[in-house]
């Protein structure tokens, strides 16, 4: 819905004294059913480790959905809302007229490390909770040069605009940044681009300049509660909150797991049908 697309830069680790990790009690239970169905010959249901929902709604049109962390299997939803993207939403978020997304474009988008790239994902979800279609996703650059800042953009399909999705992915965003260092947000927009600048507004954002073409918005992120040290910096340093930290590792960890997790399935399947 705004901001150009950024060229891919390299990503780098965040700056951290230390850090450790502890497997979930889900992923824990998860690798013992593959061990156990290995060991006995017997067919599981083995439930792939998926990132938790960091927030669920209603739309306006009373659809669900839910919010969550891109995964790299993504891929093939976030091709599918951009097929649902008309021309018109297409210049207004990437400010030129694309007709698809490169597979490059698809993977950047899909892989945040969850420090200097971010990025959420609103899906409809059923009463079970279960994922359905992509409705839009969000995401954001930390700036090299300013270590509290990021450039952010957002697109929705167009069956999902007009009911309030934006609000919800925007502070899904900030509720995601803040505690990982992030106090400004910056996005552009073009002149006609009502709908974005309405919500920039909205969030407090004010244009701080502007050409021919656009706008540039600073979205004040929601400032921290008195006394809350979730996340404090240094000049040049920025360190992260530790629950922050272990969440984006448990992600990352989940990430790795999930190509052969599956795999790891199937062959349990396999081998309990051929004893059988």
């Amino acid at each position: 819905m705004c901001c150009p697309s950024q060229a891919l830069r390299p990503q780098s680790p965040p700056v951290a004294l230390s850090c450790c990790w502890w497997p979930r009690r889900t992923d824990l239970s998860t690798l013992q059913t593959v061990a156990e169905s290995t060991s006995t010959g017997r067919a599981e249901a083995v439930t792939q480790p998926r990132a938790r929902p960091t927030g669920r709604g209603r739309l306006a049109d009373g659809r669900r959905w839910q919010i969550r962390r891109l995964r790299p299997d993504d891929g093939p939803r976030l091709a599918a809302c951009f097929a649902r993207m008309s021309d018109e939403a297409r210049l207004a978020r990437f400010f030129t007229a694309k007709r698809r997304l490169t597979d490059a474009e698809i993977a950047h988008f899909s892989r945040p490390d969850g420090w200097e790239h971010m990025a959420l994902a609103a899906f409809a979800a059923d009463g079970a909770g279960r994922e359905q279609e992509l409705l839009g996703a969000v995401r954001c650059l930390r700036l090299p040069h300013r270590r509290d800042t990021a450039d952010f953009a957002i697109a929705v399909a167009d069956d999902a605009r007009g009911v309030g999705l934006g609000c919800a992915l925007l502070s899904a965003l900030m509720a995601h940044a803040r505690p990982r260092g992030i106090h400004r947000l910056h996005c552009d927009v073009l002149w006609h681009n009502q709908p974005m600048r309405a919500l920039a507004e909205r969030f407090g954002g004010e244009p701080v300049g502007s050409d021919a073409d656009s706008l540039v918005y600073t979205i004040p992120v929601e400032r921290r509660p008195a006394g809350d040290a979730s996340a404090f910096a240094w000049p040049g340093l920025v360190l992260p909150d530790p629950v922050a930290m272990h969440h984006d590792w448990c992600s990352l960890l989940d990430d790795a797991a999930s190509p052969w997790l599956p795999g790891a399935c199937a062959s349990v399947t396999a081998s309990a049908a051929a004893a059988a």
